[in-house]
């Protein structure tokens, strides 16, 4: 890479990563005046949540392809751009163009979810702990931004239209500032003998845990709101718990990968991370209303941790840049598949007799199965052939 565009690739990296969940978590607080607005069934609502996140792990499939054809920076630049218009095509306002829009930007995100790390490990494998952690910490505080703005950006507006809209704009501003990197820009080899990763039990525990513990963090994130707000509490409360939410993610985020990295034990990290979070999310739901505010913080850590150590597994369980990748690339394509489940199941129970036993208990459940998945994907090996894993 020329050296005068060694310091601007972090800027590409945070104006990149800042796009990455603002226009997926928006959706879920104003979910109600969208489901009234155009008459939305339950499984219709809950689809609606599921689409994208389905969208992302079909896109990652089609990642190192693509990154083929446009190089890692160009990829990145196609990324973006498609969040923005995917963005602006689901706030047209009918049915059609809600689904397609939602399948657009979900494919945006799903490429820049492969396409950021990969830049990372290209570009800075000498530090890859802290250069993970300020991605992972860029992603959570894009979702703080969103989730913190959109309450104000949806009472000016009086729409969920333009209140969804305008999250276009920064997508469309970081694919311009992501221009520059494109003199030097890398594609992944043509191909790499004996790279069966779909074969591979390690590359599989790894992509279970990319799913699993998406599946329980976008399920609380677009279905959170309204069980909270099922329990008495107001918009004004609700959008406070998650700004919590989402807020305390952020250094647990930005310290995790670097904590992974160091512990020799990765696979114990892993599993009581995901066993946290299954006790708080217990306490928010049956726990005293006064108390749902300080466990929605304690909530973001956990979650916020789980999210730097699934990205950080994608990194450091192979050793060069195109096996680490194809390694993020069936991560997440396996994983989003997985993760779709999670906030479509939560949508079909939020309407049961007993909405609150069945989300606590279909939040358990991908807890369990996170911690398991976690201990497998925490053993020290590597995906790379010459490993014979």
């Amino acid at each position: 890479m020329k050296a005068a565009l060694r310091w601007y690739l972090p800027i590409v990296i945070v104006a990149a990563t800042l796009n990455l969940r603002p226009a997926l978590l928006t959706l879920g607080l104003v979910l109600p005046a969208v489901q009234h607005s155009l008459a939305l069934s339950p499984f219709g609502a809950g689809a609606l949540t599921a689409l994208p996140i389905f969208a992302l792990g079909l896109a990652s499939a089609s990642a190192v392809p693509v990154g083929r054809r446009l190089g890692w920076s160009g990829g990145l630049i196609f990324a973006l751009l498609l969040v923005g218009a995917g963005t602006l095509l689901r706030s047209v306002g009918t049915d059609v163009t809600l689904y397609a829009g939602a399948l657009v930007l979900g494919i945006g995100i799903g490429l820049g979810n492969v396409y950021v790390p990969t830049l990372v490990k290209a570009r800075l494998s000498s530090r890859i702990g802290l250069a993970m952690g300020m991605y992972t910490m860029m992603l959570t505080t894009g979702a703080l931004i969103s989730v913190s703005l959109t309450p104000a950006i949806f009472a000016h507006f009086g729409d969920w239209r333009p209140t969804l809209a305008v999250w276009a704009i920064p997508a469309f501003a970081a694919a311009l500032v992501a221009l520059p990197p494109l003199v030097d820009n890398l594609r992944p080899q043509e191909h790499i003998p004996g790279m069966g990763l779909w074969r591979n039990g390690l590359a599989w525990s790894v992509s279970a845990y990319m799913g699993l513990q998406s599946a329980m963090f976008y399920a609380i994130a677009l279905w959170m709101g309204a069980l909270i707000g099922a329990r008495g509490q107001s918009m004004s409360a609700v959008a406070t718990d998650l700004t919590v939410f989402y807020f305390t993610q952020f250094l647990a985020a930005f310290l995790m990968p670097v904590l992974l990295t160091k512990s020799r034990r990765q696979d114990l990290l892993a599993a009581v991370v995901a066993l946290w979070n299954g006790i708080v999310i217990v306490c928010i739901f049956y726990g005293p209303p006064a108390t749902i505010l300080t466990f929605c913080g304690l909530l973001g850590v956990g979650t916020g941790a789980m999210f730097g150590i699934a990205l950080t597994f994608q990194v450091i369980r192979a050793r060069s840049t195109d096996n680490a990748a194809r390694l993020s690339s069936m991560a997440q394509c396996a994983g989003y598949l997985i993760a779709s489940v999670g906030p479509l199941v939560l949508g079909l129970v939020n309407h049961s007799a007993d909405a609150r036993l069945a989300s606590t208990i279909w939040l358990l459940v991908l807890a369990a199965a996170t911690m398991i998945a976690g201990m497998l994907a925490g053993r020290p090996r590597f995906v790379d052939p010459t490993e014979g894993n």
